[in-house]
């Protein structure tokens, strides 16, 4: 079930959309039922426009640069020890408006695309790690 409701939220399907796909949920073996579809077609029609900007609200950054600082370091450990002291580019931006808290995304670069490193989230912050 939460499945389906995230197919229907994320995907911001239009009405016919809506009941073609629940009509085929319900077809499928360990689906919904007809009576389900129709609770969830019904609260998806009248509350579309407040899912969408809950959604919207929740995956939105607010996109002003609030900061921008770099350094060049040299790394002093790695698996392959030919890599050792070789130059290593660190950024990172900070997101929002002053005052406020937004995520931060910091980004390491050490060659061709050879350290870009994968989201990890903390509390209120959005940091790049590896």
């Amino acid at each position: 079930m939460r499945g389906i409701l995230k197919s229907i939220a994320s995907t911001d399907m239009d009405f016919n959309q809506l009941d073609a796909f629940l009509t085929a949920q319900t077809k499928n073996q360990g689906g919904i039922t007809s009576d389900q579809a129709a609770v969830i077609s019904k609260f998806r029609k009248s509350h579309k426009t407040k899912i969408r900007e809950s959604l919207m609200n929740q995956s939105h950054w607010d996109n002003g640069l609030r900061g921008l600082s770099w350094r060049v370091d040299a790394k002093s450990q790695s698996s392959h020890s030919s890599q050792i002291h070789t130059p290593v580019a660190i950024i990172e931006l900070e997101f929002g408006k002053s005052g406020q808290q937004f995520p931060h995304l910091g980004l390491c670069q050490s060659g061709p695309l050879s350290c870009w490193k994968k989201p990890q989230r903390k509390a209120s912050n959005l940091r790049y790690e590896k």
